[in-house]
């Protein structure tokens, strides 16, 4: 089920390889995650920046799913996390809004790139790889995971861009809007 690496050019004509996360990408993976802008930081934030947090994650590959984007020289420049189901306390919020959520058919979606990387085509290269695989593995709704803050219109834009449609709003720092995507 896993599907083979993806090789894409970036908006700069780089190539750029989209594939699944592997354990050997910890260390990479935790300095991306902690090279990233204080404003980027705060928008990712599904698990810990450190090596530790980032196996204790990818322990269980049941429950969690990760996907990166390389350059061809190995620089981890997007990233995104899956975690099969929902966070409890998300759950709760979205039975509030009247979504029934289903723990073997629902997935929650993290995604980030790399500062430099933003507005590079990276993030809409890895969209349908990843809708794609999470297909495949019978998911039927994708949720954001914590939400895009009302505030980051740009994230919104590109959520919108990809099917994911509003289904309620929430405070946490701030206004934030959850939004869900079928996959169906």
């Amino acid at each position: 089920y896993l599907e083979k690496p993806m090789t894409v050019l970036a908006n700069n004509k780089e190539a750029v390889i989209i594939r699944y996360f592997q354990l050997a990408d910890t260390p990479q993976l935790s300095v991306y995650l902690n090279s990233l802008s204080a404003a980027t930081r705060q928008r990712f934030a599904p698990h810990g920046f450190d090596e530790a947090s980032i196996i204790r994650l990818y322990e269980h590959p049941s429950a969690h799913i990760g996907f990166v984007a390389c350059t061809q020289a190995h620089e981890l420049i997007g990233y995104a996390v899956l975690q099969i189901g929902h966070q409890p306390h998300e759950a709760e919020r979205f039975t509030s809004y009247g979504v029934q959520t289903d723990a073997l058919t629902d997935c929650s979606f993290a995604p980030s790139v790399a500062d430099k990387w933003q507005s590079s085509g990276i993030g809409s290269a890895m969209m349908p790889f990843i809708i794609n695989e999470m297909k495949k593995f019978g998911m039927k709704r994708m949720f954001l995971w914590g939400g895009v803050q009302a505030t980051n219109e740009k994230a919104i834009h590109f959520y919108r861009k990809y099917q994911f449609q509003q289904i309620g709003m929430f405070e946490y720092n701030g206004a934030n809007l959850d939004m869900i995507r079928m996959l169906i």
